[in-house]
């Protein structure tokens, strides 16, 4: 419910700390809450929480199916996130180009566990991205 009526973060957060299986549960249509938070328009940072839950979980891994987007009207950002997605979730093998794309696309979105998932999936991709290491320590006395 708290998925088709505009919950804030910190509710479905809430909500997922004291009830992680929730993550799992279908509604009536037989959707998620991800998919309901895509369908219903929810704040695109509850639908972040939403699949990031889902993906850090090999139990709950299983339950993102994104039939629900096919044939739908849904967000410009909801439409690219699930672009995106497809490119870790779909066996397919994608272009460096594209797979660069979608890391900076998760990048930008500040969800990280799905950047690891395209770099685990695409490893070379690491040989083209400009990574910047900066040290917090000093060396000073080596």
């Amino acid at each position: 419910i708290a998925c088709t009526h505009d919950a804030p973060l910190e509710v479905v957060s809430l909500l997922l700390s004291s009830w992680p299986d929730a993550i799992k549960e279908e509604n009536q249509r037989g959707y998620t809450p991800f998919a309901t938070a895509c369908i219903h328009e929810a704040p695109l940072e509850v639908i972040y929480l939403l699949l990031e839950t889902m993906l850090k979980s090999k139990e709950y891994r299983h339950c993102l199916d994104l039939k629900f987007a096919k044939g739908r009207e849904l967000t410009d950002d909801v439409t690219n996130l699930i672009s995106h997605l497809s490119t870790i979730l779909n066996d397919d093998e994608v272009s460096l180009t594209t797979a660069n794309d979608t890391v900076d696309y998760f990048i930008n979105g500040k969800m990280w566990y799905c950047v690891f998932l395209v770099i685990n999936k695409y490893p070379a991709i690491t040989k083209t991205m400009e990574l910047h290491v900066s040290a917090r320590f000093s060396l000073h006395g080596w």
